[in-house]
């Protein structure tokens, strides 16, 4: 073979077979050439400057989490598979002066909580009325002497028993827990006397608040005390809710039958009160020395009993049950003359 026939199968071996041939690192550089050119133009672009000649943007790490989402900037469009937080986000942004939405969670608008209205009235007792902080038990019963002709006065007119105060036919009673025993007998007819006990016992209601208690107890042969519907007899908180309740049970309560104080008076004391209100118009039947003494150990000395007298007439000069019932047990005595209420209806 020639010499330069061999030079030009060395350079171009299989020329002369009818095709061409190209060296494989001539083909490798190509390919990854095409490779580079490709991914160039695919992956998407970062802006590396800021926005304007000479801006330079803080460079920090952004951590999103799995429910997280990339705010909406202006004139885009929300998808219905966007989360309730990408909303939330999305609200809160600020527009920048080019037109960039900005995150801002200090200028978020607050989210609303809703709370319990602690002031709305409510039916029933609700939780157990903390205990005086700092009073001793002899402090509780201080002497007075009531106003308008009563007699004894443990309690009355700036006494120490509570905060909160009330008055029924006399001066003023402090305390935070009072129950109404008033005589619902046929003959609280008479004289408007049952009208009479009403509406002083509706004015009484009238000055507790929501942190006092009561219970009304009308009795007759036996003792009808205020119950809520679907609840047992219990004191009750001074809400308005409640009192409007109380209004419609002492509106409601008609006089008739006879007459049984021990029941009621008994029934009153198992609330343990502070301040027990008893009225009465009969004298009959009496409670006697035995009776009296029940009560008397069944208090011991935690409540207060203020009795109140209805009768015709100016008041004897005796000392009947009442005012043994008020003495010994801390409270006052008041009467009433029920000829001065009016003729009947």
């Amino acid at each position: 073979m020639a010499a330069a026939d061999q030079t030009r199968e060395r350079v171009f071996p299989a020329w002369d077979r009818g095709w061409f041939a190209v060296p494989s690192y001539v083909l490798s550089l190509g390919f990854h050439a095409v490779l580079i050119i490709v991914l160039a133009y695919t992956l998407p672009q970062r802006s590396l400057s800021g926005d304007k000649a000479g801006e330079d943007r803080e460079v920090g790490i952004y951590g999103k989490s799995s429910d997280d989402t990339v705010p909406f900037a202006q004139g885009e469009t929300r998808s219905e598979g966007v989360s309730e937080q990408s909303a939330v986000t999305s609200a809160a942004t600020s527009p920048t002066t080019d037109g960039a939405a900005v995150v801002s969670l200090d200028n978020a608008p607050p989210v609303p909580i809703s709370l319990p209205d602690v002031t709305s009235g409510r039916i029933g007792p609700g939780p157990a009325m903390p205990a005086l902080a700092g009073t001793a038990a002899q402090d509780l019963l201080k002497p007075s002497r009531m106003a308008g002709g009563a007699v004894g006065g443990a309690g009355m007119a700036g006494g120490v028993v509570g905060k909160g105060g009330t008055s029924f036919f006399g001066g003023k009673v402090t305390g935070t827990r009072f129950v109404y025993v008033v005589d619902s007998s046929g003959s609280m007819s008479n004289h408007n006397a049952i009208a009479v006990a009403k509406a002083e016992l509706l004015a009484s209601l009238e000055k507790l608040d929501a942190t006092q208690q009561f219970q009304i107890i009308f009795y007759n042969e036996k003792p009808h005390p205020m119950t809520l519907p679907g609840s047992v007899p219990k004191l009750l908180f001074a809400t308005e809710t409640n009192r409007a309740l109380a209004h419609q049970f002492i509106r409601a309560m008609q006089p008739d039958r006879g007459t049984n104080h021990k029941d009621a008076l008994k029934m009153a004391l198992q609330y343990q009160p502070e301040v027990i209100f008893f009225l009465t118009d009969a004298t009959e039947p009496r409670l006697d020395a035995s009776d009296l003494d029940e009560v008397r150990r069944m208090n011991n000395g935690r409540t207060q009993i203020h009795t109140v007298q209805f009768d015709v007439g100016e008041p004897l000069n005796d000392d009947n049950f009442l005012k043994k019932l008020m003495r010994q047990n801390g409270g006052t005595f008041t009467y009433r003359d029920v000829t001065r209420f009016g003729k009947n209806p």
